[in-house]
């Protein structure tokens, strides 16, 4: 079994999870995939369907999205085990954890199922939907709810890709679903068919994934196989503990993200809420470029346990913070330049008013990034119970700020309210409490990163700023959508490239900045050891002064994969950009 464990990596050579550079990238196409099928398909969709089928699909699509919690947590449970023992190479434990895991699912997706029944029984009504529409929409809530019993066991095979660091095979079915999708809903609208044969083109490629993932599962662990005499009662309730942390993460995690809108439609209007959703939608930017780096770091920290390196997570917390920092704060400070330009080139002037908040928001996005990788390590490495009540403490601070600071000062108030949190929780708790218990302390992993970054955010943002003022705002003011948005991308890639030199004259040492040199002949081998060696200290002196850890570090986070995409690849139906969340 090739794949079953890891090698016995030499000093340092863990502080990267195994094949890190193909998986972001491989992660970055899955998202410029999912960005360009929502491009693509939604104005078609739109145009097929109109108005009150294309709201149908919308809302099955999003009610659907709700029901695939009813994994309670089970994905990033099923990916810290599969992990661990893959790296203690116990393929006995393994198999039986799978199959466990497997069948406890199936029993979810059979309760999914039920759920959609109760939907398609009673929301019709609900939505004032009356004969042929009604029936239809009945039909589309069976039949995905089908797909949701079938494809919550079938994550186990995704979360098992995932543990072994395969998120090249991953994304790879999950972007041949997406395009797969794309072309059998242009087909569908173009030959005269409706919401019901949507939901059938999409159901069935969607299981064609699932049933490609387990293929490729079974072909890197060929002694694995899944059978009822296979289920050990005894692991459900080692799953389940930390699964239930996990799915309160998620939960606590999707709530505090909805409610600042929720929050400011009651506090103050509904207009205004639309506006701030814009404007975080926006501000999310900087956030999503650093996700695809993030996410390999969980499964990671599982593999460390497993193999007993749990010394090696302090130093992997600070390589991760140096990553993920590194790609998200350079992109939330040109969203924050060129917020107004933006605004106007993308949905025009009535959206303006939002640009403070994105401003801000923007800076809190930037400053969540410095605890987004150690976060991550500590869930795959058994600490999800804290992660979760920090989750929680944020949200309730998060929530009695917005309504707060929403009914005084509008959006602005909102976009605050999430500042304060993310400075007095993030910074303020997550940080320190986190690092300490992956071994090291959070000094050690921020401020060498911030140092890094202060003459190329400094001089970035002040070249930018004037930019963004003068020349970029005053074309957007006097030009169509089109050349504004063209106009604001240039401009945004010119203040990135200034931010990336500056940061490798200044930000790294003279052996780095001659790997980076060489990196730019061989990309792929060299370029992320330089760009890690951002802001990092020489070894002997980081090995001195991280610590160790004492073996116990003990799993609530997003559940790995979720951002872009779930480890499993179910299907949403949304507006074609969110399928295989």
């Amino acid at each position: 079994m090739p794949e079953r464990r890891p090698p016995s990596p030499g000093p340092g050579a863990s502080r990267l999870p195994t094949r890190f550079a193909r998986n972001a990238v491989s992660n970055y196409a899955l998202t410029a995939v999912l960005v360009g099928v929502a491009l693509v398909t939604t104005p078609i969709l739109t145009h097929h369907l109109g108005t009150q089928r294309f709201g149908i699909w919308v809302f099955v699509g999003s009610t659907i999205t709700y029901v695939q919690l009813l994994d309670l947590g089970f994905g990033g449970a099923v990916v810290a085990a599969v992990a661990r023992l893959i790296a203690r190479g116990d393929e006995a434990a393994l198999e039986r954890a799978l199959n466990t895991s497997f069948f406890i699912l199936l029993g979810l997706g059979v309760v999914g199922m039920g759920v959609c029944g109760l939907a398609a029984a009673f929301l019709p009504g609900a939505l004032h939907l009356e004969g042929s529409l009604a029936a239809t929409t009945r039909d589309l809530f069976l039949l995905l709810g089908f797909d949701v019993a079938v494809s919550i066991p079938m994550d186990t095979f995704g979360c098992g890709l995932v543990a072994l660091q395969r998120y090249d095979l991953l994304n790879a079915t999950l972007i041949g679903v997406a395009v797969g999708q794309a072309v059998g809903w242009t087909v569908v609208l173009l030959s005269g068919g409706g919401l019901l044969l949507l939901g059938i083109a999409s159901v069935s490629i969607s299981l064609v994934g699932q049933g490609v993932r387990y293929v490729l599962l079974r072909r890197l662990l060929p002694g694995i196989s899944i059978s009822p005499s296979r289920f050990e009662r005894s692991l459900v309730r080692s799953l389940a503990s930390p699964a239930g942390w996990y799915a309160l993460g998620n939960l606590i995690d999707n709530f505090r993200d909805q409610a600042s809108v929720l929050i400011l439609g009651l506090v103050q209007n509904v207009s205004g809420a639309g506006i701030f959703a814009v404007g975080d939608k926006l501000a999310t930017l900087g956030t999503q470029m650093g996700t695809p780096v993030v996410l390999p770091f969980f499964p990671h920290a599982a593999t460390l346990v497993g193999r007993g390196d749990e010394a090696e997570l302090a130093e992997t917390a600070r390589t991760g913070t140096r990553v993920t920092a590194g790609v998200t704060i350079p992109f939330c400070l040109v969203v924050a330049l060129l917020a107004r330009p933006a605004l106007i080139a993308w949905v025009g002037t009535a959206y303006e008013r939002a640009t403070p908040a994105v401003v801000i928001l923007a800076a809190a996005f930037g400053l969540r990034s410095l605890c987004s990788a150690p976060i991550l390590l500590l869930s795959g490495a058994g600490g999800q119970r804290l992660v979760a009540v920090l989750g929680v403490v944020k949200a309730s601070l998060q929530i009695v700020l917005s309504a707060v600071l929403g009914a005084m000062f509008g959006i602005t108030g909102v976009a605050v309210a999430i500042l304060v949190a993310v400075v007095a929780v993030d910074t303020g708790l997550n940080l320190p409490l986190v690092t300490r218990r992956l071994g090291t302390r959070f000094t050690l992993t921020v401020l060498p990163v911030l140092r890094a970054h202060v003459i190329p955010f400094v001089v970035a943002g002040v070249g930018g700023w004037f930019l963004a003022q003068d020349e970029v705002l005053g074309f957007v003011r006097s030009h169509n959508r089109p050349a504004g948005l063209a106009v604001v991308v240039a401009a945004g890639l010119g203040i990135l490239l200034v931010y990336v030199v500056l940061l490798v004259l200044t930000g790294l040492d003279r052996a780095t900045r001659r790997r980076t040199v060489v990196g730019l002949r061989h990309p792929w081998r060299t370029g992320r050891e330089a760009f890690l060696s951002t802001g990092s200290t020489p070894p002997a002196a980081v090995q001195d002064a991280g610590g160790k850890t004492n073996g116990s570090v003990p799993t609530s986070s997003p559940s790995p994969g979720r951002a872009p995409t779930g480890p499993g690849g179910r299907p949403t139906v949304g507006t074609g950009g969110d399928q295989d969340r």
